[in-house]
């Protein structure tokens, strides 16, 4: 047993090392045609099998060289054909896998990346020059966090020189934004706030009041009036659901000071019948009977033979004899057998006739804009419904499943009824607060006032209106998402 243990270990080794034979072969393949990134993931796939194999590892070493060499060409090609910001964010790329391989390169592709980075890094220190004459030092700094890996060897005295004068400048833009008066702008104060942080400043602002902003919020939506024949906690559903998408949106506010009276009226009708009726259930029932069968049996016959013999003193005589023959016939029998018949078993259940209709008409006006709600659906269905249940004959109870939970429908058009209330704020929110404005002389604090007032509606947030991405990229020099994901991050003194 135990030979027959080593010969089936011995085959298992013999397919592997002619697997991994194999796949050396097709990665050496692949290195002579210079497909190394093909050979480098064959050499992967035999050290995922094989850890440790020194001529995997070597080969998959050699073919990442490879890889480094053709992208670093990649660069130079990139820069010599005047994309030179193309070829800094490629470098960029090979620094980050060389520290992902823990490898650098080895022979030419050294003097390449040498070269290469020196070009990357002259481009992006004029860069960083243009953005600090232009007054823009959050495209600076996001510029200086994304191209710091091009500067750790070399250039990083230089680096670090246009680092404080980013910083100086923020601070300084921080400064000339504090001199603003912020009275009646909470948005533009809060922004600035943030924006000042970020550099590591705290400055008062003239005028910000952060709880102006409730001025023109709602806490809560006033809901007078009723429908009609709707059963009290059904009602009460309609409130929660209309404050339910005021929060949803940007009006809200715990301590919001601007009113929200919504005027309703419908009518809910609930016409349900059930008629007593009379079923059959139809079931299969074994029962047993009794049949007459031919059945075969076996009888002993006898017969009279004549026989010779010899006698005892001599000679020979004939004699007759009985024997017995073995003879097959068949009679009816009774047999017992089983058969299924079919039975039916009346039982009583209902008839169910339903109709639900529910109208609702809502009204009112926020910051002068009219609001109009309304909704009108019905639902009419028809089933059985039975109760009893036998289970000796397969009878279940059968639940009226056609015909919908009355709360439940209520509480789904009520829900309607709130998102359509939801849909008309974010059109009031959105006229009211996502149109540019006019230049003027406070056209900064006005229009980023404006801007993160407008940002509150999630569709705005999702795809900001098109003044506001040309705003942050003429005053930031970066695109709305860029910003706010930068000042989102620690600030230049947290890092």
């Amino acid at each position: 047993m135990k030979r027959a243990s080593g010969i089936v270990l011995a085959g298992v080794f013999l397919v592997f090392a002619v697997g991994c034979g194999s796949a050396q072969k097709r990665a050496q393949e692949f290195m002579a045609h210079e497909q190394y990134e093909e050979a480098a993931r064959v050499y992967e796939r035999i050290l995922s099998r094989k850890p440790g194999d020194p001529e995997a590892a070597a080969g998959l070493a050699e073919a990442r060289q490879g890889i480094l060499g053709k992208r670093l060409i990649d660069v130079r090609k990139a820069r010599t054909s005047g994309n030179a910001a193309d070829a800094a964010t490629l470098l960029l790329e090979i620094i980050a896998q060389e520290r992902s391989w823990n490898i650098r390169p080895k022979g030419a592709a050294i003097f390449t990346q040498e070269e290469e980075t020196a070009a990357a890094a002259s481009f992006v220190l004029e860069a960083l020059r243009e953005s600090l004459k232009a007054e823009k030092p959050l495209r600076a700094e996001a510029d200086l966090r994304r191209y710091e890996p091009l500067f750790q060897e070399k250039r990083a005295a230089e680096f670090g020189d246009l680092r404080l004068k980013v910083i100086r400048q923020g601070k300084a833009e921080c400064q000339r934004f504090a001199k603003e008066n912020y009275g009646g702008k909470p948005y533009a104060g809060e922004f600035v706030l943030r924006f000042c942080a970020f550099w590591d400043e705290s400055p008062r602002l003239a005028g910000h009041q952060p709880g102006e902003k409730v001025r023109s919020l709602v806490q809560a939506v006033a809901v007078s009036g009723s429908v009609e024949n709707l059963p009290q906690d059904l009602q009460l559903l309609i409130h929660d659901s209309l404050n339910a998408s005021l929060k949803s949106g940007p009006w809200y506010s715990p301590e919001g000071k601007l009113p929200l009276e919504i005027a309703l009226k419908g009518s809910w009708v609930l016409d349900e019948q059930r008629i007593p009726i009379q079923l059959v259930h139809s079931y299969q029932e074994d029962e047993k009977y009794v049949a007459y069968e031919d059945v075969s049996k076996q009888r002993q016959v006898p017969y009279e033979a004549v026989e010779t013999v010899v006698k005892p003193g001599g000679g020979i005589e004939t004699v007759a004899r009985v024997k017995y023959r073995t003879e097959s016939y068949t009679e009816k029998a009774p047999v017992e057998r089983t058969r299924s018949v079919e039975r039916s078993f009346p039982y009583g259940a209902w008839k169910i006739t339903q109709r639900l209709r529910l109208g609702l008409e809502g009204s009112g006006r926020l910051m002068e804009r009219a609001i109009q709600l309304r909704l009108s659906d019905e639902s009419r269905a028809e089933d059985t419904l039975s109760e009893i249940h036998n289970p000796a004959i397969g009878l279940k109870p059968k639940p009226a499943a056609a015909i919908p939970d009355k709360i439940q429908w209520v509480k789904e058009r009520e829900s309607r009824f709130g998102r359509e209330l939801a849909s008309q704020l974010g059109t009031i929110w959105n006229e009211q607060y996502c149109g540019e404005l006019p230049e003027g002389g406070q056209a900064f604090i006005a229009r980023i006032d404006r801007a993160y007032q407008c940002l509150k509606l999630p569709s705005a947030q999702a795809a900001p209106p098109r003044w506001i991405q040309d705003f942050y990229q003429v005053r930031f020099g970066l695109g709305y998402r860029e910003a706010e994901e930068l000042l989102r991050t620690p600030g230049v003194r947290k890092k």
